[in-house]
């Protein structure tokens, strides 16, 4: 599971949820976790349940656990302004695209902030320690 570019311009005219979309949100969050495990704090995530199909069905909870991942995340690293976390509940109001686009366009801004402090880590230039098992 990789990194893939978030979609950050949901129209509600056009776009609606797929499978495709739910588990792109879904793996880029667990991607982010794994980031901020690396560089920041531990962290552990809520568990996202399966990947979805066309068969499958989206419920409130799945929703609140993106949220809460999300804030978690946040919270843990960046601490970056990302929206107000939305609740969500059975038989209640569906996710709509503008909460879409502000999960996904928080996730792109943290995976970006990431990458970079990622790459700004300080390295030694040296090698410490004897050259065994070096050729």
């Amino acid at each position: 599971m990789g990194w893939i570019e978030p979609k950050t311009d949901w129209d509600p005219t056009k776009d609606r949820l797929n499978p495709e979309s739910y588990n792109r949100i879904r793996n880029n969050l667990a991607v982010l976790g794994e980031l901020v495990n690396e560089i920041y704090a531990p962290l552990t995530l809520e568990s996202m349940g399966e990947e979805k199909n066309y068969s499958s069905w989206y419920y409130a909870r799945e929703f609140n656990v993106f949220e809460r991942n999300l804030d978690a995340i946040n919270q843990t690293s960046y601490n970056k302004v990302i929206g107000t976390t939305k609740t969500f509940f059975d038989n209640g109001p569906f996710i709509d695209s503008s909460e879409l686009n502000r999960i996904e366009s928080a996730t792109l801004q943290l995976y970006e902030i990431g990458q970079n402090h990622k790459k700004t880590l300080p390295r030694l230039s040296i090698r410490l320690g004897s050259l065994k098992g070096v050729k």
